[in-house]
């Protein structure tokens, strides 16, 4: 009897691979394993809240230079902007896990743990299978900063679920992440600075690209610092203290840390598989896959960090 495939990891890439299988195959037995919430990062975190958050401001901005619209504006309602973040993006995924289920899936909540090949173990559950899929997505990276590790600061998920404007920010990292919630929190009144390693923002596109944003972002009030290394950061009693290399400290009651994402591999019992997890993640084939009886996709093959 066929045992079926156990998918490790219910974000987007785990969403969208048991839809595409089951479209394929009515009658596979097929279980989605979820730890937090199915729909992942970008449904809770990320891509949905942010550009949920960016909304109302993107066209509050663009109404105060429209002569005839301008001279109507009171300014945004801080509180009603968060409140439709957490109607669209809120911590409840009934509709989603309803979706995965009545395309005859089971869900499976909790942490899942290879203990041998053919076998992932969830609480007191052994689930056999005869293939694997891993899609466990991935984590933030934490840059190599002296005093960074013994302090608390927002990543993206603290930036995109807040519900109070900080007076200042500090952002670390200048790609899209720490780019999104610069203009946001800018654009809501916080002293925004954004500290950026390299000599341009959005380092994965063409130069012109940055430049044109760091040039939007002065304008709209930002400290955008290029060619900022922070070699060091501490907590004082006003907030956060980053020394710049050959350049003024950055003094900020808040930091974010949005410096990219890495793939999320350990703790889950893949040295009992036959894979090669390189620096980049999990190593897979033209077809995905990473070894015998096991595929992966999405983040933890590191191909879109």
């Amino acid at each position: 009897m066929a045992k079926g495939v156990v998918v490790l990891g219910g974000g987007v890439a785990g969403e969208s691979f048991v839809a595409a299988l089951r479209r394929h195959d009515p009658d596979v037995p097929l279980t989605l394993v979820e730890r937090e919430l199915v729909g992942g990062e970008c449904s809770y975190w990320a891509c949905i809240p942010s550009k949920t958050l960016l909304r109302p401001l993107e066209i509050l901005f663009h109404a105060r230079v429209a002569p005839g619209a301008k001279e109507a504006l009171d300014g945004a309602d801080i509180a009603q902007i968060f409140w439709w973040r957490d109607q669209v993006a809120g911590q409840d995924d009934t509709s989603q896990a309803e979706w995965v289920t009545s395309r005859g899936v089971e869900l499976v909540r909790g942490d899942g743990t290879v203990t041998e090949p053919g076998v992932v173990r969830v609480g007191d559950r052994n689930l056999e299978h005869d293939a694997l899929v891993v899609t466990t997505g991935s984590v933030p990276l934490a840059p190599q900063i002296a005093g960074l590790d013994k302090l608390d600061y927002w990543g993206s998920r603290e930036a995109t679920t807040a519900s109070e404007v900080p007076k200042e920010i500090a952002v670390v990292g200048g790609g899209a992440v720490g780019c999104e919630l610069a203009q946001f929190y800018g654009r809501l009144g916080s002293h925004v600075t954004l500290v950026q390693s390299g000599e341009h923002l959005l380092p994965r596109v063409e130069r012109e690209a940055g430049d044109v944003l760091a040039d939007i972002l002065r304008e709209e009030g930002v400290d955008v610092r290029l060619s900022a290394r922070t070699s060091s950061v501490e907590r004082g009693g006003s907030g956060f203290r980053l020394e710049i290399e050959d350049q003024d400290p950055v003094q900020a009651s808040n930091l974010l840390i949005a410096t990219g994402r890495k793939p999320r591999v350990e703790g889950f019992g893949f040295e009992e598989l036959d894979l090669t997890i390189g620096k980049t993640g999990i190593e897979v084939d033209e077809r995905l896959q990473a070894g015998d009886g096991v595929w992966a996709a999405g983040d933890v093959t590191g191909v879109a960090l």
